[in-house]
């Protein structure tokens, strides 16, 4: 895989910023992925936290750090290092309901002339990977959506979204992983409870992973939801 030019910059004097081209890529977010479980096998004792995003990686240390001389470590770390693709990667199977009474705002797609229909089938025809996870714990951000459903995101956000909605903002898809206020066109709902805050791993589901939705009528929906 070609190196691509990113960009390191200081956050502060305990953060570093390494950015890539900015724009939804396989290829960067595969490079991310790989540059990140490098930097964490070399310096991973010297970071509190870490926050891989769709064109960028946040490093947090743990203490004060001299940028100049860590900026020139990441960067002859990444000139040196093979990309790889990570092993380990899931394909998740999620179900999803898309009766009206949960798809609140179906009237968005039927203004593009797309069918109720039509709206699922392309949905649940897509593959789907996980290019980050943010602005809620667990929220999914997933590439792939099929053009034909991409949808700025609305004006005006709901109040409320509830938990396992799932919804349509610009070229992504995601999840709402709990009730909040939301901006994304609500297309139906999952009845897995894809965060538990009480777990020791609340999010099972990694970036990098794979998506493929499949459709469940409302009564399978309930069903499932009274078990979760």
């Amino acid at each position: 895989m070609n190196k691509f030019d990113i960009q390191i910059s200081q956050m502060g004097d305990r953060s570093i910023l390494i950015e890539w081209p900015q724009k939804i890529d396989e290829g960067i977010l595969e490079d991310i992925i790989s540059f990140k479980d490098l930097v964490l096998d070399y310096a991973g004792d010297k970071l509190a936290n870490h926050t891989p995003a769709y064109a960028s990686l946040l490093l947090q240390y743990g203490q004060k750090v001299d940028f100049d001389i860590a900026r020139e470590e990441l960067l002859a770390l990444y000139q040196s290092s093979e990309s790889s693709i990570k092993t380990g990667i899931q394909k998740w199977h999620i179900p999803v309901c898309y009766h009206p009474s949960l798809a609140v705002d179906l009237e968005s797609f039927s203004k593009k002339n797309i069918s109720h229909n039509e709206l699922v089938e392309l949905h649940i025809g897509g593959e789907y990977r996980v290019y980050m996870i943010g602005f809620l714990p667990g929220f999914l951000y997933l590439g792939g959506l099929p053009e034909r459903l991409h949808l700025p995101r609305k004006k005006t956000p709901n109040l409320k979204t509830p938990k396992g909605s799932i919804a349509i903002g610009g070229q992504q898809t995601g999840i709402y992983p709990i009730e909040s206020p939301g901006g994304w066109h609500v297309i139906g709902r999952t009845p897995l409870s894809l965060f538990d805050i009480n777990s020791d791993n609340p999010t099972p589901i990694e970036q990098g992973d794979y998506i493929k939705f499949y459709k469940i009528d409302l009564e399978v929906y309930n069903k499932l939801s009274a078990e979760n």
